[in-house]
């Protein structure tokens, strides 16, 4: 009888726990979200072509003018994407055999034009353009320029090298050689709405002033200038969003304010600069 109700005991346990267990079990519910979580990269590429490398045998000191007239390097760097994308042009020293005596670079002049721009830089190759390498092989590195290039959009340069007028006549310079490349760093750069477009200071009502122009201003809201002898508009989308107004200020020269600069200030310094006080 005792034993009976042992096993009573034990078949109701059972029984409780299979209800409990076939409850939990019906009453579970799984869901699932019915979108997908997507992430999408935006394109991101510049090509680079060149020509007519640079090869000067017997070089001797020139003129800067002289060395304008030399056969350049010429390269092109486009943006075959939609965003812009800056970019920073670098000549690089190449290492080279241990029997070659290399020509220091501070003997050295670089001349960097963009074609069809007024952006042209001249400059030594010293210690103040000196930047991290990155070719394989290279020794040193030097900035020759900086700047952004938008989407669908290319830029030719030509690059000059010439021995310096000023060269001392001194043995480390005779019978030496100097070996470079051009290489090209870029970055990715969102395109703010309001981003100026930099092409605005190339047309021809604009070149025949900048020469003159002695002050320039910023100012966070739309101002228009009554006074003003010509008017831009330097927004990208061409909406009236970022404005510049070139003034007469009556003492032989002209002064330029810029309109609706305060989101973008940096990225529009930079190309306000280039565009207008690039010698």
């Amino acid at each position: 009888m005792q034993n009976k109700n042992v096993y009573l005991i034990i078949g109701i346990i059972v029984l409780i726990c299979a209800i409990v267990g076939i409850s939990y079990a019906y009453w579970q519910l799984t869901l699932q979200q019915s979108g997908t979580n997507v992430v999408t990269t935006d394109c991101f590429h510049i090509t680079f072509t060149d020509s007519n490398d640079i090869n000067l045998q017997k070089a001797y000191p020139i003129t800067n003018s002289e060395g304008a007239s030399l056969a350049p390097y010429t390269f092109t760097i486009e943006n075959t994407c939609d965003s812009p994308a800056s970019y920073q042009i670098n000549l690089e020293t190449m290492s080279q055999e241990g029997s070659i005596k290399v020509l220091p670079e501070e003997y050295l002049k670089a001349n960097l034009i963009e074609k069809d721009s007024s952006n042209i830089s001249t400059n030594n190759l010293t210690s103040d353009y000196e930047v991290n390498t990155t070719i394989d092989g290279a020794i040193k590195a030097y900035k020759l320029d900086t700047g952004i290039i938008q989407g669908k959009m290319s830029k030719t340069f030509e690059l000059r090298l010439w021995l310096d007028y000023d060269t001392p006549v001194i043995d480390e310079v005779m019978n030496a050689t100097y070996n470079s490349k051009i290489s090209i760093i870029s970055s990715y750069r969102e395109a703010p709405s309001n981003m100026i477009m930099a092409g605005a200071f190339s047309t021809s009502s604009f070149s025949q002033y900048r020469s003159n122009i002695q002050t320039i201003a910023f100012e966070d809201t739309l101002s228009p200038k009554e006074n003003a002898t010509y008017t831009y508009d330097i927004s990208a989308s061409q909406d009236g969003s970022v404005m510049a107004y070139l003034v007469d200020n009556e003492t032989s020269g002209y002064d330029i304010t810029f309109n609706q600069m305060e989101k973008h200030m940096p990225i529009m310094i930079v190309q306000v600069y280039s565009q207008i006080l690039t010698i």
